[in-house]
């Protein structure tokens, strides 16, 4: 009797792990995000039972411990599986485990679609039926890029917004790690090959290196274009008198020229360019660009030198080619350099003196190395140039002149410097030239002395080549 009651309570023993085992599965859904909230979007999966500790188990009923597949266009997976309950633990296994391996999209799909190649595992008790996607999603990466099919954008919140529309700087210049627009793109591009009109040059300090920061000032703009400056408000640090600065609205192409300052702080400027694109208002200022824009067209009158400092910085962020056409008038030189150091309005190593023309006449091609020197890009040509029919030379640097003979003739003109050359040619004979005449001497923008032949009376053209 002993014996049966014991074979019987094996057997109801056994029975119980039957109906464990056959225990139904149920129905599970999850939609994998990552840390930033993106979705696994036809990323892949791996399903493995395994042990309290994450290690697989195989050969255990219920038979089927594996399952994989694809996830959805939003990263979603639907499946039945055994609740963890249902299984009959094996010697040493206290509990059991689903264990999710989830990739990001790698194969099998568009380039455009695929993102940065991401895995992860998260350990998941089954219970019921019903949705996992946190228990999931625990441990998930934030992945990042766009579905061009569907428009979905998946990117952090804080710089996107919208199918495909990203909020940028619209400032060309802008160097933040913001997304770019087509709007953006554009306007760097047609700002490339900008020409940018600098009026009002009288002379002294133009530079591009202010270290200033954080002026404002409030405009008036008419079709676009800033025409006067009503105020400059207190504010602002670090300014210099000739710093350039532009307004930060419009198209951020205007350019004004500091011409006072009391503690660091603008009082007044002069508008040299009205740029496009403004409408009344207040703007703060920055650092006049000029590393996007190609051509500088220069006008006004020279009342002394001008120096155009440019910005300071290194081969790579500051090294540049432009066009510099000098259309202005007036017996003085205009000067091209690069600045010293950060935030200098002293010249660091080699300079251009830039030609004065009209209608831009004297076009000059020059190239900076960013960090210290400015040079003619115009390839030096070795030995005699032929040229075919003729030369021009501005009205004001030529004249004539007479000999007496002996004679030390002064011819003033302010356009002749010291790395000046004079062309000196024969006009009308007068007396025996039996020596041409030469210069001995010269005062820089003044005038310059010619010593002619002992019998010489002859009347000569003079031009002068900067």
């Amino acid at each position: 009797m002993k014996k049966f009651l014991a074979a019987v309570v094996v057997t109801l023993l056994g029975c119980a792990g039957v109906v464990a085992a056959q225990s139904t599965p149920v129905a599970i859904t999850a939609t994998v995000t990552g840390a930033n909230g993106a979705p696994f979007v036809y990323g892949s999966y791996q399903i493995q039972l395994a042990d309290q500790s994450g290690n697989p188990l195989n050969n255990i009923v219920p038979a089927q411990t594996q399952f994989s597949g694809a996830l959805s266009a939003t990263g979603s997976l639907a499946l039945s599986i055994y609740p963890n309950s249902a299984f009959a633990l094996p010697a040493g296994v206290t509990s059991t485990q689903w264990k999710f391996t989830v990739c990001s999209a790698q194969n099998n799909v568009p380039v455009w679609l695929q993102s940065y190649y991401q895995c992860y595992s998260s350990l998941v008790t089954v219970t019921t039926a019903g949705s996992y996607s946190a228990a999931v999603s625990t441990g998930a990466p934030a992945v990042y890029w766009n579905n061009m099919l569907t428009g979905s954008a998946y990117y952090n919140s804080t710089n996107v917004s919208g199918a495909l529309t990203a909020v940028t700087n619209p400032n060309p210049y802008d160097f933040s790690t913001q997304v770019a627009t087509d709007a953006f793109t554009t306007r760097l591009t047609n700002l490339q090959m900008a020409n940018v009109p600098i009026g009002s040059v009288t002379g002294g300090t133009y530079s591009f290196n202010s270290a200033g920061i954080g002026a404002l000032a409030n405009y008036t703009a008419s079709g676009g274009v800033i025409t006067s400056i009503l105020v400059w408000i207190p504010s602002g640090s670090g300014y210099q008198v000739g710093d350039l600065v532009t307004f930060q609205a419009g198209n951020y192409d205007s350019l004004v020229r500091i011409t006072a300052v009391t503690s660091g702080q603008p009082t007044a400027g002069t508008i040299l360019y009205g740029g496009t694109g403004y409408v009344s208002g207040t703007s703060i200022t920055e650092t006049g660009a000029n590393a996007v824009q190609f051509t500088f067209l220069l006008s006004g009158t020279l009342t002394s030198n001008a120096t155009f400092v440019n910005q300071y910085g290194s081969y790579l962020s500051t090294g540049n080619q432009w066009l510099w056409a000098n259309n202005t008038t007036g017996a003085f030189t205009v000067t091209v350099c690069q600045a010293a150091a950060a935030g200098s309005q002293s010249c660091g190593g080699r300079t251009v003196t830039l030609p004065q023309g009209t209608n831009n006449s004297t076009m000059a091609f020059i190239q900076t190395d960013g960090v210290a020197n400015v040079d003619s890009a115009v390839q030096y040509i070795p030995g005699n140039l032929n040229i075919g029919g003729s030369v021009s030379v501005a009205p004001a640097r030529v004249g004539t002149f007479v000999c007496t003979g002996a004679g030390t003739i002064n011819i003033t003109n302010s356009y002749v410097v010291t790395a000046s050359n004079v062309v000196i040619s024969l006009r009308v004979v007068g007396g025996t030239v039996t020596t041409p005449p030469a210069m001995n001497a010269l005062t820089s923008g003044v005038s310059f002395t010619v010593l002619c032949g002992a019998t010489d009376t002859s009347t000569y053209n003079y031009a002068i080549l900067n």
